[in-house]
């Protein structure tokens, strides 16, 4: 008796993958037009001495000024570099296009930015 209640269930009657659909014994993908798009990259940030608060939260910041990043997050903090007016940071971090831009556009627009680098994709 186990075992064919244990060979029953291997089948899963009438049930469906997470974030997936039946229709008809077709299965589909349920997807969101507004998904946000996500990427990580290594890049080097300039942060100005004398700024408030502290390097990475700046760098963050500075970041996230870029037309199309809903969120910069430092996952990692790779190298400091001091200089005389700034202190170069080389970090590792999730980048989150907000749907406005595609994640391509969010990289070009990172390289365009005084004091950014993109050392890694």
């Amino acid at each position: 008796m186990f075992e064919s209640s244990l060979a029953h269930s291997e089948h899963h009657v009438g049930t469906s993958p997470p974030g997936r659909s039946t229709n008809g014994g077709t299965t589909m993908a349920i997807t969101s037009d507004n998904e946000t798009r996500q990427t990580t990259m290594t890049v080097t940030v300039r942060v100005p001495n004398g700024t408030d608060g502290d390097l990475l939260t700046n760098a963050e910041r500075r970041l996230c000024r870029v037309e199309g990043v809903s969120t910069v997050t430092v996952d990692e903090l790779r190298s400091l570099r001091p200089g005389l007016s700034a202190t170069e940071v080389t970090v590792h971090i999730t980048v989150e296009a907000d749907g406005t831009q595609n994640v391509r556009s969010v990289i070009d627009s990172f390289e365009a930015l005084t004091g950014v680098g993109i050392v890694e994709r």
